[in-house]
């Protein structure tokens, strides 16, 4: 007589191997930035249009909606808090990037940096921060 196989089982026994050991999950500031967004635009779940916003750099997003890529600004993406009602898009799900204290640091010198050139292009220094 033929063994007969488990139901819904793929006949192996054997414990599925162990995860691997990953660093313990740390943010020594507390501090997440908005690093991405999934908008819905439409009256309920099962019509309407869904769009995403990933962050690049700062005041430097883009927005994909199907096969278009476009930039937009964080005042692009504020504009997501769902005032505009079901006819507007509304920020659906929010993705955060934990901020390390040399992030902060980073940011705290570029927004400096922003501040005292005035409008004036900086000389030297290069920085490099820019994303790929």
């Amino acid at each position: 007589a033929a063994a007969k196989k488990e139901e819904g089982g793929d006949g192996n026994d054997e414990a599925p191997p162990p995860l691997p050991a990953t660093a313990p999950l740390t943010n020594d500031t507390a501090m997440y930035d908005l690093h991405a967004v999934v908008t819905h635009k439409g009256r309920d779940a099962d019509g309407g249009h869904y769009v995403s916003y990933v962050k690049d750099a700062p005041d430097r997003w883009f927005l994909f909606d199907d096969d278009v890529v476009s930039v937009v600004t964080d005042d692009d993406v504020k504009k997501l808090s769902g005032k505009g009602g079901a006819d507007h898009h509304i920020a659906y799900v929010l993705l955060y990037k934990s901020r390390t204290a040399a992030d902060a640091d980073r940011l705290a010198v570029d927004e400096l940096a922003r501040k005292t050139a005035g409008g004036t292009k900086g000389g030297g220094g290069g920085g490099g921060g820019g994303a790929a």
